[in-house]
């Protein structure tokens, strides 16, 4: 019983972490195509 209250969190959080660093490479991406389009 208790490694289900310990998984259950640990896997919202990996999911969360995960949406957060795409979400994250996606802005990166965006502001140096923003930045790099004007120069090219």
């Amino acid at each position: 019983m208790p490694s289900l209250p310990t998984v259950l969190p640990r896997n919202r959080f990996n999911s969360e972490s995960q949406t957060m660093t795409s979400s994250l490479k996606m802005m990166k991406s965006m502001l140096l195509n923003v930045s790099g389009g004007d120069k090219r």
